[in-house]
């Protein structure tokens, strides 16, 4: 069994033009994915730097390295202002805790391959020496900053203070690396600081470092680099204002949906679709992670077929097959097979190719790889598929 062959569509992170991404199966263009986007956003390239792509185009993402992954995030807001430019003083404030901070412009080469990174000196002194913004929160909500940080010399100890009792503490390289904070707003406001923090154990009391991209979001997790100047910048979600990725295939007798996703977060995501999921009479989805981790085959009608309620899906690395044969739906994830708790699904069903989800406003999955697979495959061919 050739899966290249056999597939209706196969799509594979590669070629992208404004609204669509192509796939590699058909090759008539007739399975290219439609794409939106209504503004531009960041990736990491190929050679590893941090650039924007234009409104609407689909983003190739190399971060981590290795192979590149089409990225689809929810609309963020960077709530930092002058994200680049620590020295700017009319939003960053310097050393007021009482410390010395020294920051210069465009001093070292930042994660985009230009020279725009701020050095910045930190002396603890008789307190913190800091740099500081404060930037107005909402109690409850969960928020997640993130900032890119190098030293310039040995390896300090720098801390990320946040309402004056939350903070990470993080030992710095040599090299360029980006760390994250997540929280839950506890106040009217949040002080993104970098300081070095000479009361804790093992901390330096100076520090010579570069800094670029703070980032501070309304999320669980930190998405792409937004940059801003004099005010907050939004990136809109992947897909704008339709849920369709895809072209529409019809389905009849037995297939095979594979999907190969790194997962950001639990939400609404829809891989598979067909119909319209809006529209009770025609909710018919395959592979809908919600927000009590439940993995469900949907018929017409909104009647629950199959369902995979023995896997609770965490934010991490899947690779998901589903086997409709002889009536009957199969469940592979990561190696492992599970047999269908529902019942027979359509035997025609039209499949909207990788929907884009946007129930809840939430995409957050990379997506490595998928195909429609028109035949039946194997136990051994899909654990041996789907094994991580």
């Amino acid at each position: 069994m050739s899966t290249y062959t056999d597939a209706s569509l196969i799509y594979y992170p590669s070629g992208v033009k404004a609204g669509k991404a192509y796939s590699l199966k058909p090759t008539d263009g007739s399975g290219d994915l439609t794409f939106t986007r209504a503004s531009t956003a960041t990736r990491v390239n190929e050679s590893g730097l941090i650039e924007s792509v234009a409104a609407n185009v689909p983003r190739i993402d190399y971060t981590g390295g290795g192979c590149g992954k089409l990225l689809l995030e929810p609309q963020r807001t960077n709530l930092v202002l002058a994200s680049e430019q620590m020295n700017n003083t009319t939003y960053w404030a310097n050393g007021s805790s009482g410390g010395t901070a020294v920051v210069t412009g465009n001093y070292g080469i930042s994660p985009d391959g230009t020279q725009n990174a701020e050095r910045i000196q930190l002396d603890a002194g008789s307190g913190y020496g800091d740099i500081t913004q404060l930037v107005s929160i909402t109690t409850g909500t969960t928020y997640t900053y993130s900032v890119y940080l190098k030293s310039l010399s040995g390896t300090p100890t720098i801390g990320v203070l946040f309402n004056g009792a939350e903070n990470l503490t993080q030992e710095l390289t040599t090299d360029w690396v980006r760390y994250s904070f997540t929280f839950t707003g506890a106040g009217g406001f949040c002080i993104p600081r970098f300081l070095v923090l000479p009361s804790l154990p093992g901390s330096s009391s100076t520090a010579d470092i570069l800094v670029w991209g703070a980032q501070l979001e309304a999320g669980s997790f930190p998405t792409s680099i937004i940059h801003t100047t004099t005010t907050a910048v939004t990136r809109v979600k992947d897909f704008g204002t339709t849920d369709v990725f895809g072209s529409t295939f019809t389905l009849s007798g037995d297939f095979v949906l594979f999907s190969d996703i790194k997962l950001k977060e639990i939400a609404a995501n829809v891989l598979w679709s067909g119909g319209d999921y809006s529209i009770g009479a025609d909710y018919r989805s395959y592979c809908i992670f919600s927000s009590t981790t439940l993995f469900r085959l949907f018929g017409v009608g909104e009647v629950v077929v199959a369902d995979l309620s023995a896997v609770t899906f965490v934010a991490a690395h899947y690779k998901i097959a589903i086997r409709r044969e002889s009536g009957v739906v199969n469940f592979f994830v990561n190696g492992t097979k599970y047999s269908s708790s529902g019942g027979t699904p359509s035997t025609t069903i039209k499949i909207r190719t990788i929907s884009g989800a946007n129930l809840g406003g939430k995409n957050s999955y990379d997506l490595n790889s998928a195909f429609i697979n028109e035949n039946t495959m194997s136990d051994a061919e899909l654990l041996a598929l789907t094994t991580i």
